[in-house]
């Protein structure tokens, strides 16, 4: 039998923490350097776990609010890529669902515009733009978060 009471305001609160915290990832970023995409994939599959995904919202707010605001580029990389003329997730090799294009974009302007950066000017803040992946950029990464024991949810059988 199943404890109703305290166990089911506890159950709820255990996933209230665990559906509360930013999808399980912490985002790493360099205002201070730039690089090509392959470089900043390189860096943050060295440091980190990947090339940031920027595939909600959620990501998208809090990368636009967290971000340094520029003016002009370089602004920084995201981590789709355009592979067989399919917009995919570098990290996971998905294709894009989530868009948050600039206007009339992506526009392949220079013919081998086949990486992202995400603009962090006041007009376009947030949105996305196709360029050169060898075009040095900020890079921003993410890391994944261990699920503990001590995270895992419990219930108790009575």
């Amino acid at each position: 039998m199943l404890k109703t009471t305290s166990v089911y305001t506890d159950v709820l609160i255990h996933l209230l923490l665990i559906l509360g915290n930013v999808e399980g990832w912490t985002y790493h970023w360099k205002d201070n350097e730039t690089m090509t995409w392959n470089e900043t994939r390189k860096w943050c599959l060295t440091e980190y776990t990947d090339i940031v995904m920027v595939h909600n919202e959620n990501v998208t707010y809090f990368l636009k609010n967290n971000l340094k605001e520029k003016s002009s580029s370089p602004y920084y990389w995201i981590g789709l890529r355009k592979i067989k003329e399919t917009w995919t997730w570098a990290a996971n090799g998905q294709s894009v669902n989530y868009e948050n294009w600039a206007p009339n974009e992506p526009n392949n302007n220079k013919a081998d515009e086949n990486c992202v950066e995400l603009y962090t000017s006041t007009n376009n803040k947030g949105k996305w733009n196709d360029d050169s992946c060898k075009n040095k950029k900020h890079p921003v990464c993410h890391k994944g978060k261990k699920l503990e024991m001590k995270d895992a949810l419990l219930v108790q059988l009575v």
